[in-house]
């Protein structure tokens, strides 16, 4: 069963019960999309790609409870995917993002709402810019909250990296810097 409801002039919200309309509709969109692609796929979940990082989200169909498309003022397509465990992602064109774990100690306005996977190797070399700098603890306190915060909201998803996530000891943080 398929329902339509207008959001606004530039998206319309897709809810999909039937898993094999929500496989094409993904698929649909990643064989468009530049800088995504179909790593691999089975009748039950696609592996989706990111080609700069190579980091990639595996969707289980099943799993999905809503597909929302929307375009951007730019012209620019993104979907939504929710989840039925209540999480969710967006599909852009060349990015998959997702919302990063919010953390006590960091104000609300500290992280975007959506980040990527480039983001988290942003925030490395923050950390590594800040250890040949400042070296500063506040910087370091501040930069492990908001790697973990999108560390964690990366995996929530699912995400897996296809590069070396560091811990804090190997930039040559101590623990007590990080506690």
């Amino acid at each position: 069963m398929k329902t339509s409801t207008a959001i606004n002039e530039s998206s319309e919200k897709i809810t999909e019960k039937n898993p094999a309309e929500n496989k094409n509709i993904l698929l649909n969109f990643v064989s468009k999309a530049d800088g995504l692609n179909i790593k691999q796929q089975t009748s039950d979940y696609v592996i989706i790609e990111q080609n700069e990082d190579r980091s990639f989200l595996k969707v289980f169909f099943n799993n999905i409870s809503c597909i929302t498309f929307s375009k951007k003022e730019q012209g620019e397509c993104y979907i939504q995917l929710n989840f039925i465990n209540n999480t969710k992602c967006i599909l852009t064109n060349g990015l998959i993002g997702f919302a990063p774990i919010k953390s006590i100690l960091l104000d609300k306005n500290s992280l975007p709402e959506i980040v990527s996977s480039i983001d988290l190797l942003n925030i490395i070399e923050a950390f590594e810019d800040s250890l040949r700098n400042s070296g500063e603890s506040e910087d370091f306190l501040f930069l492990s909250q908001v790697y973990h915060s999108v560390l964690n909201g990366g995996k929530n998803i699912g995400i897996e990296w296809n590069f070396h996530i560091p811990h804090f000891h190997s930039l040559g943080l101590s623990s007590q810097v990080l506690n």
